[in-house]
């Protein structure tokens, strides 16, 4: 009973939000030390890091859309990621029934966008856009290449790049906030 008074007082704070308590329901509740837990997401992190600075150029793309292995890879680290990073917002979760503050509110907003925004299956399907569109414009290539700006084959790849490292580097960058973020509050 006092932990369902916990949660309804938290949730009416704003410290939880609705797709908080669906994620502690949608996932099995495992029970992790703390700062293993950290350790693990940390590993992952850095080695998502790495990834996405590849796949973020117009060369990691190819890699990706022409190497079934390396695209099982980037799908094995993302979804390590976020299995590491649901551990962590258990973990904070637990920390928001006894007591609630700013970063903590905000790292748990955090890895809920990451969840929800760039979950494995929003991720395979955009690069897999990418992919088409990068095969398009290599088909293409002939026709195009003495065009001139933007529709050049130069602007488009240049236009291709800039998205994916976009997007790449907003999963990153909520990557590095959560990283910061649990070091501050679990350490």
């Amino acid at each position: 009973m006092r932990s369902f008074i916990l949660v309804t007082l938290l949730f009416v704070c704003g410290a939880l939000t609705p797709s908080a308590l669906y994620a502690q329901r949608a996932h099995k509740q495992v029970k992790i030390d703390p700062k293993e837990a950290v350790r693990l997401f940390d590993k992952v992190a850095i080695e998502w890091l790495e990834l996405s600075d590849e796949l973020g150029t117009y060369a990691g793309l190819g890699e990706y859309c022409k190497n079934k292995e390396y695209k099982n890879y980037v799908m094995d680290v993302l979804d390590e990621l976020h299995h590491y990073d649901t551990l962590i917002y258990q973990v904070l979760s637990e920390k928001a029934l006894e007591r609630s503050n700013h970063e903590l509110k905000v790292t748990l907003h955090e890895i809920e966008k990451v969840e929800d925004v760039f979950k494995p299956r929003n991720f395979k399907r955009k690069l897999n856009e990418d992919c088409k569109l990068r095969r398009s414009l290599e088909r293409s290539y002939d026709d195009i290449k003495n065009d001139i700006g933007m529709e050049s084959y130069d602007g488009k790849n240049l236009i291709l790049e800039n998205d994916i490292y976009t997007y790449m580097h907003k999963i990153s960058h909520l990557v590095k906030l959560i990283e910061k973020h649990i070091h501050h509050i679990l350490d």
